[in-house]
């Protein structure tokens, strides 16, 4: 599964009281891509690896990465809404008047209280129903998972992907 969003706001305070300024937003954004992908029961303690990080960019003012999740109980939990959509990023540097420097990623962690109040994600993908895998798949189980597809559609949810390149969602 893929998921992707904001992780934070360049030059504005996070709910710490510190910032992450212009000068500094390049570390960050080379620096997210291969770092895990983490969910803490208790905000960053406890982590556990639930998948990583694969792209990283910034959009305006905004930091948004791209993750892939390998855990198949946590994609389980998060098709089935019973995690938070928020993510927050668990790093060490130097905070000076408020002003992070020198900023190394240890993850970015999937949290309920992210640090920015835009610092969500949504699914973008989910590779386990893509592609030849539901060709083999026996009748009941594609009558599963048009039972699952209805159940979503009647939750107002939209599944699709950003194409960067036209600028467009695409369902």
């Amino acid at each position: 599964m893929i998921v992707e969003g904001v992780v934070l706001r360049i030059g504005e305070p996070n709910s710490n009281g510190w910032l992450i300024p212009e000068e500094e937003a390049g570390r960050v954004i080379e620096s997210l891509p291969s770092t895990p992908l983490t969910l803490s029961s208790k905000e960053h303690t406890n982590e556990r690896v639930v998948g990583t990080v694969v792209d990283a960019w910034r959009d305006g003012d905004n930091v948004v990465a791209r993750a892939e999740v390998n855990d198949p109980d946590v994609r389980d939990m998060m098709l089935m809404g019973e995690l938070p959509r928020g993510w927050s990023l668990n790093a060490r540097g130097h905070i000076s008047n408020s002003v992070a420097r020198d900023i190394e990623i240890d993850s970015l962690t999937i949290v309920r209280n992210p640090a920015y109040k835009e610092a969500e994600f949504r699914m973008v993908e989910n590779r386990e129903e893509i592609g030849d895998k539901n060709e083999n798949k026996t009748e009941t189980e594609n009558e599963k998972k048009k039972d699952f597809e209805i159940e979503i559609e009647s939750y107002g949810l939209t599944v699709g992907y950003y194409d960067r390149e036209s600028g467009k969602w695409i369902a």
